[in-house]
């Protein structure tokens, strides 16, 4: 990878950073226009292709929240691919809470447009705080498999 490729991935992620974390002036027009159309995204509930689906999947997830903040925890660029350690907090209008903390692959191509996102983060956990009855279940069973 030539100096001027690194130097570009890491503008890129730079970008992509700014707008998760509300620095940046131009928001998601910014990384609309950072990002392919055949863009996809992943996480371990949720697959979506096409960055048009990905935006209507934020806006649509964020009506619910009050606040959200993004913490970055860490960051790396390897070759093609920009790697994030972050913290998620957020407030939904009914009052409830959740935060936990994650981690990001964001995939970019030669030009530094963004490609793809994998969010990794423990689906069971997150899904213990959104249901309560899970995180009784989810206690009996690390106690089995602890055993």
């Amino acid at each position: 990878m030539s100096a001027d490729t690194d130097e570009t991935i890491r503008a890129s992620l730079d970008t992509v950073l700014d707008v998760f974390c509300d620095r940046h002036p131009r928001g998601f027009i910014a990384l609309t226009e950072l990002s392919r159309p055949d863009f996809w995204f992943r996480d371990p509930l949720v697959e979506i292709h096409g960055f048009k689906s990905y935006k209507a999947f934020l806006r649509e997830s964020s009506a619910h929240r009050v606040e959200t903040r993004w913490t970055v925890l860490g960051a790396a660029v390897s070759q093609l691919s920009g790697y994030v350690r972050w913290h998620y907090a957020a407030t939904y209008k009914d009052g409830a809470s959740l935060a936990f903390d994650g981690m990001t692959e964001f995939g970019f191509d030669g030009d530094g447009r963004l490609a793809f996102q994998i969010d990794f983060w423990d689906a069971a956990e997150v899904l213990a705080v959104i249901e309560p009855k899970l995180r009784d279940q989810l206690a009996v069973t690390k106690k089995t498999v602890h055993l």
